[in-house]
């Protein structure tokens, strides 16, 4: 996706201990999108798979109501508190 860029705004949330898709890859796509120029927010937490879901609802339901509410995006591609 190096060279495909979002058409709206990103929220990339990924655990550290992932068995299946390393925590590179997610690392990764956010600095690709963010290169592109898009608005992109990682939230990369503790735990594997499902642990890092549970881990970042609270952080990504935040981020979907602020959304829906339109509060922008500042435009600028960042980590969330407490994410890395």
């Amino acid at each position: 996706m190096s060279t495909n860029n979002a058409t709206t705004h990103g929220f990339i949330y990924h655990g550290v201990n992932d068995p299946w898709i390393p925590v590179s890859e997610a690392e990764q796509l956010w600095r690709e999108q963010c290169a592109l120029g898009v608005a992109a927010t990682k939230n990369i937490v503790g735990g594997e798979h499902l642990t890092a879901y549970v881990s970042s609802y609270g952080a990504t339901m935040d981020w979907v109501d602020q959304r829906l509410r339109g509060v922008p995006v500042d435009g600028t591609s960042a980590a969330t508190p407490g994410g890395r």
